[in-house]
């Protein structure tokens, strides 16, 4: 199979599986149990890419981004049990540390980028508004320290010049997504928010898999511009 037609069908199956699962919560076409591998599949599959994928300019990230989103499908798969929700925060906490481990490191101090840090800070002050009146205790610190995670990733992610640009619309889906779940889940549920939190999560598996898959060594940071 050509590199090309390989490309296409391996993104014509991912985009079949996400999209499957996501309408999938609207519809209720399988008996739960087949959530438990159709979840995390789109997920696996990613890692499975980035295996096969990754160029030589990145082959250093290569190990991280692949423990990044295995244990993203062990948090996928803890997040359907019952009372496993701390786990699956772990789980989480696990992948986002892998991620900070890649983009931790050549930083660019364009002024944009320092914009989209600012829009990062300002979404976490407003999720710790919005959740932490709604926990207490251990959940409560559980909530903090995650949120503390994501947020350092997001950061990191948005500085990094080792990885593709897509890092940056990938962390912001993510940090979407995590907002979105913990307010789905801690303090009132949201109309669709099954599926927006599916759907972003899925989108930012993809890119933040991809700013390592599609990394090429760069001429200039395309950011540089104020």
């Amino acid at each position: 199979m050509s590199s090309v037609r390989e490309t296409m069908v391996f993104y014509t199956v991912w985009l079949v599986l996400a999209l499957g699962y996501v309408l999938n919560m609207t519809y209720n076409w399988f008996i739960p149990e087949v959530n438990w591998v159709f979840k995390p599949l789109p997920v696996v599959l990613l890692a499975l890419w980035v295996w096969r994928k990754t160029p030589d300019d990145a082959l250093q990230h290569k190990p991280w981004i692949i423990l990044a989103l295995l244990c993203s499908a062990v948090g996928d798969v803890m997040l359907l049990m019952e009372d496993r929700f701390l786990y699956g925060l772990l789980a989480f906490l696990l992948a986002h540390l892998f991620y900070l481990r890649i983009f931790a490191q050549a930083s660019s101090m364009a002024h944009i980028r320092w914009l989209v840090v600012m829009v990062i800070i300002c979404g976490l002050l407003l999720g710790g508004y919005l959740l932490l009146p709604s926990v207490t205790g251990q959940l409560q610190i559980a909530v903090v320290s995650y949120m503390s995670v994501i947020g350092l990733m997001a950061i990191f992610a948005v500085l990094c010049k080792r990885v593709h640009w897509v890092a940056i619309p990938g962390v912001l889906a993510f940090l979407f997504s995590d907002l979105l779940l913990g307010y789905h889940i801690l303090v009132s549920p949201v109309a669709w928010g099954d599926q927006g939190i599916m759907g972003s999560y899925y989108a930012a598996q993809f890119l933040l898999a991809h700013s390592v898959v599609w990394y090429k060594e760069p001429l200039e940071d395309p950011f540089a511009v104020a």
